[in-house]
């Protein structure tokens, strides 16, 4: 059960993101290419049931989205110290809105979920077993509880030596370890996706650096990618924005760079200790994504109790049948719970709480609050303090709730919050339209034909005898085909026949969830095909009938362009811009709207210079070579391009005119891939090859999808040898694509090999 049933929660849901994942986008597409002002989500911290009323109060007044975060101190299984377990938090959310009217979105976030951040786990000397059973509970409880977000943390270690800090393997390890048991209990129970949160701004956490926090976005889209979990990638990453318990000073280059490193992983930086910030309006400045306030509203809520005792002791008659003696009575509890040790600095060490100075007594009070808000004797002094003040119309709760609520909108203005529902729910309508919510991968367009084949080698298309198909196929179209099949959200650009050659290819594509909004329906033109016969030797002959058909053609360029710009990648191929003056200049048109939006261009030449002169090749595919970041060419094609007979040669040559990555395909003996930097060889794998027909097509959906997850090359280039070696282990040309964890499992088979 979520939070809340608002509109745009059901809008995010037909989506395909979770709501979260969805304000997120939205907010950078808003800024990003609109032009409006950068929005910081605004996490409060929910320790206790007047912060609840007066964020629900205060997102109300804003017209905006409200986010509450609690730890696994504040909200768990057996209560923590608000006495919620998480379903009782949900239902109080719920509760809450409708006493406050409030009907916006509400996200619901655990807060810093790993070993050891729950107090009494390292009070109670809790081994690494035990700590880790009771969070994987935790978080089970949450996801059955219908929260949004989930801070997987696993950055501390009690187990270690004082003053060491966890090595950044097993960070990353144990944070994979923590979403993969999340995610499969969530499939298991057929449970809505959830949103995830990594990293930490402890320094002992060991992110604090930007080389640590970089390494740790590397290595852990590498582990996730490995353990077939791309589709849980984080919307978060928490990160050192200068702030802690004891600093209110927000940096702002810190942040501008760590934002930078985010968002090159498809993320969003988030702050935890905003409390009191000096700066709050630098957060949006710098592209935040969200900044969480916790502690700062206890104070609030402790200040607002102490002036409601002050007016106490100074009624008219100056006496109260019985007062409510509530500091006294909060300062004992906070003192009895030990808790205010846990933030003594060094020297403070062993001291009683009395014998410190009254400013640190002050803020260890007024910080440890949050704890106490429902011991006993703290509630019934709390109730005498109301008790005696509720007269001549006085509302003392509602005193206390609106302090609070003021104190939420100070930062609902800075962050740039005020009427945000609106223009989220118009930012939603809008990407409703557009495919993949605005929020395409990887495009290709060119011709959609069916093969069919001889079933066997030493069988020639000139004499009488049997084949078998037909298959989808076109080389652009087994790209798109196994780009959607591990995962990558795919489109593609085309026109097929009325008749069942495209119904197939349609039905294909559906299936394995291609994006069909831009495969025009020719009337009145078949859809093309090819004929295929092999050689003893592996070659491979076709007669191919694509010309006057419905393949030879794209939609306009006005429609091309506009689908185009909903991508962050265009792969293109030689074999298509080869088929018409008309094709071309609509991908070139895509290429240059998708490289002006930010995206990416990728090549692979697969022209056939039996059928043109290398100089036709050349003008053909030089002008998309200009705009492309990738080219991935095959024997000679490379060399083609810039009149050079050595392939390496030609290859550096790529790179010296603009290409960042070249990437030589070299069949079952694998890849060399080139950068600015270097180049290196990449092993192929062992298969029984069956059909070799899609394999490059398929190394190039491998190498794209590893390179927008920003894997290491070297994993990405294993990742396309991989892809390509399957292809040819089966027959027909998209028979050979498959699922990434099918792909990643026959990595490891063949390495333990």
């Amino acid at each position: 059960m979520a939070a809340d049933v608002s509109h745009l929660r059901r809008m995010a849901a037909r989506s395909g993101f979770t709501l979260c994942d969805a304000i997120i986008r939205s907010f950078s597409h808003l800024s990003v290419k609109e032009g409006e002002p950068w929005r910081t989500l605004l996490a409060v911290s929910a320790n206790s049931q007047a912060v609840v009323e007066a964020a629900l109060l205060a997102a109300g007044q804003a017209n905006c989205p409200i986010f509450f975060v609690a730890t696994l101190n504040q909200v768990d299984i057996d209560g923590g110290y608000t006495g919620w377990n998480h379903a009782r938090f949900v239902t109080k959310i719920r509760q809450t809105a409708r006493q406050t009217g409030f009907k916006g979105p509400i996200l619901l976030g655990v807060d810093h979920a790993g070993p050891w951040l729950r107090d009494r786990h390292t009070t109670e000397k809790w081994t690494y077993r035990r700590t880790m059973s009771a969070v994987k509970r935790s978080l089970e409880s949450a996801i059955k509880a219908g929260f949004d977000l989930l801070h997987i943390d696993p950055t501390v270690d009690r187990e270690l030596l004082p003053g060491r800090a966890l090595h950044l393997d097993t960070i990353i390890e144990r944070t994979v370890l923590l979403i993969k048991h999340c995610e499969s209990f969530r499939i298991k129970h057929e449970l809505p996706p959830v949103s995830y949160e990594v990293g930490t701004e402890e320094v002992k956490g060991g992110l604090a650096d930007e080389n640590m926090f970089s390494g740790f976005l590397a290595g852990l889209r590498k582990v996730m990618t490995e353990e077939g979990l791309s589709h849980a990638w984080p919307c978060f990453i928490v990160g050192k924005v200068g702030t802690d318990l004891d600093t209110t000073v927000f940096s702002l280059q810190v942040a501008q760079d760590l934002s930078s490193i985010a968002r090159d992983y498809g993320l969003v930086l988030k702050g935890h200790y905003t409390d009191n910030v000096e700066n709050p309006s630098a957060y949006p400045a710098s592209k935040m994504g969200g900044a969480n306030v916790g502690p700062e509203f206890t104070e609030v809520e402790c200040d607002a109790l102490f002036e409601l005792e002050s007016r106490e002791k100074s009624t008219p008659d100056g006496i109260v049948a019985k007062p409510s003696l509530f500091e006294e009575s909060l300062r004992q509890a906070v003192i009895r719970s030990g808790r205010w040790q846990k933030w003594l600095h060094a020297e403070e060490a062993g001291k009683p709480f009395d014998a410190l100075p009254a400013i640190r007594q002050s803020w260890l009070l007024k910080t440890g609050a949050r704890y106490m808000w429902t011991d006993r004797q703290v509630v019934e002094a709390r109730k005498r303090l109301y008790a005696n003040l509720a007269k001549d119309g006085f509302d003392p709760h509602h005193y206390v709730v609106e302090r609070i609520s003021q104190q939420i909108l100070k930062y609902c203005r800075a962050f740039n919050l005020y009427d945000t529902i609106p223009a989220l729910e118009k930012e939603f309508n809008r990407r409703s339209r557009l495919p993949f919510w605005d929020e395409g991968q990887v495009l290709t367009a060119g011709e959609l034909i069916v093969e069919i084949m001889r079933p066997s080698v030493d069988m020639p298309l000139d004499k009488t005898g049997r084949f078998t198909g037909p298959f989808p196929s076109g080389a652009p179209a087994i790209f798109a085909n196994a780009s959607a099949r591990v995962g990558k959200r795919t489109g593609f650009v085309g026109s097929l026949g009325q008749d069942g050659f495209g119904r197939l290819l349609l039905r294909r594509f559906t299936n394995d969830e291609v994006d069909i909004k831009l495969i025009a329906s020719v009337k009145g033109r078949p859809t093309g095909c090819a004929f295929v016969a092999y050689d003893w030797d592996g070659g491979r002959n076709f007669i191919f009938h694509i010309a006057g058909t419905a393949s030879d053609r794209l939609p306009s360029i006005t429609r091309a362009v506009k689908y185009a710009q909903s991508f962050r990648h265009l792969h293109l191929m030689g074999c298509s811009l080869s088929i018409s003056r008309s094709i071309r200049d609509v991908c070139m048109a895509m290429a240059e709207a998708v490289k002006q939006a930010g995206g990416s261009v990728s090549l692979d030449p697969n022209l056939r210079p039996e059928l043109l002169s290398a100089e036709e090749c050349r003008n053909i595919l030089l002008p998309v070579v200009r705009l492309a970041d990738i080219v991935l060419p095959s024997g000679n094609e490379a060399g083609l391009l810039v009149h050079e007979q050595d392939t390496d040669t030609a290859c550096r040559r790529l790179i010296e005119s603009g290409v960042k990555i070249v990437v030589l395909k070299k069949g079952d003996s694998g890849c060399r891939v080139f950068t600015s930097e270097s180049s290196f060889d990449v092993p192929g794998f062992n298969v029984n090859a069956v059909d070799p027909t899609g394999a490059g097509d398929c190394f190039d959906a491998g190498f794209i999808s590893g390179y927008l997850d920003h894997l290491p090359l070297y994993e990405t280039a294993r990742l396309a040898n991989a892809m390509g070696a399957l292809a040819a282990s089966r027959m027909g040309p998209m028979e050979g694509t498959f699922s990434l964890p099918e792909v990643l499992s026959f990595i490891k088979s063949q390495s333990k090999a």
